[in-house]
C-alpha cells in the first residue's frame, strides 16, 4: 500500500468513527482492503493543530476502533503546520499520514497538489459548507466573537455590523487577532471584493 492509498485509508476511518459507525460493518471489497493495508502499515501519524485534550479524545476513541494502529500526534501551531508538510514533500520526505489543521491551510495544500483525493462513503452525510469533497471534512469549528468591556462602552454605541468597526471612532480603541483565520473569515462574511 502506497503512502497515498494508506492516506485515504486512515482518512476513511476517523470519518467513520466521527458519525459513529463501525467501519467494519458491510465492508466493501476496497474497504477491507484498505484495512489489511493499515494492519500491515501499524501506524498513523497525525500532523494537527487542535488542542491536545480534544485530540487526545479522538485519537483514544479511534484506537478503540482499530487497536491494531500507532496513533501518533505531532501537534504544531496552526502556522508551521503547513510550512512543515510542504518542506517534507518537497524533500521527498512526506511522514504524516492526517493533516488537521483550518480549512485556509488545507485550501493552501490542496492548491500545491499534496492533498490525496478520497471521498469517502460517509461524505454524504456532511453538508457542502463543512467540507471540500475528496480533499477535507470538517471536525471541529473555531468560534469568533466580538467582545467589549461594558465598563467603557455602552450597548447602545456597540457597532451592529462589521463595516461600523472601520469607523475612525474606533481607531486605537480594538484588540484583535492577525491572524491568517480572522482575514478568512472577514473575507468570506463581507466578500472579497469588498474594499
Amino acid at each position: 500500500m502506497n503512502r497515498s492509498q494508506m492516506i485515504k485509508s486512515t482518512l476513511f476511518f476517523f470519518v467513520c468513527w466521527l458519525i459513529g459507525t463501525q467501519c467494519g460493518w458491510g465492508q466493501s471489497g476496497h474497504t477491507a482492503k484498505l484495512i489489511e493495508g493499515a494492519k500491515r502499515e501499524k501506524e498513523v501519524i497525525i500532523y494537527g493543530t487542535m488542542d491536545l485534550r480534544g485530540a487526545n479524545l479522538l485519537n483514544d476513541k479511534f484506537r478503540e476502533s482499530y487497536p491494531f494502529l500507532d496513533v501518533k500526534l505531532n501537534r504544531f501551531g496552526s502556522g508551521n503546520l503547513v510550512p512543515r508538510a510542504l518542506a517534507e514533500v518537497r524533500a521527498g520526505k512526506q511522514l504524516s499520514d492526517i493533516l488537521q489543521t483550518n480549512s485556509l491551510g488545507l485550501h493552501f495544500l490542496r492548491k500545491e497538489g499534496i492533498l490525496g483525493h478520497y471521498v469517502s462513503p460517509e461524505d454524504g452525510f456532511y453538508p457542502k459548507e463543512f467540507k471540500d469533497q475528496g480533499y477535507w471534512t470538517t471536525t471541529n469549528m473555531n468560534v469568533h466573537v466580538l467582545a467589549y468591556n461594558t465598563k467603557l462602552i455602552t450597548r447602545e454605541r456597540l457597532p451592529r455590523t462589521y463595516e461600523e468597526l472601520l469607523n475612525p471612532i474606533w481607531r486605537g480603541k480594538m484588540v484583535l487577532d492577525a491572524s491568517e483565520q480572522w482575514l478568512a473569515l472577514m473575507v468570506q462574511i463581507m466578500g472579497k471584493d469588498r474594499d
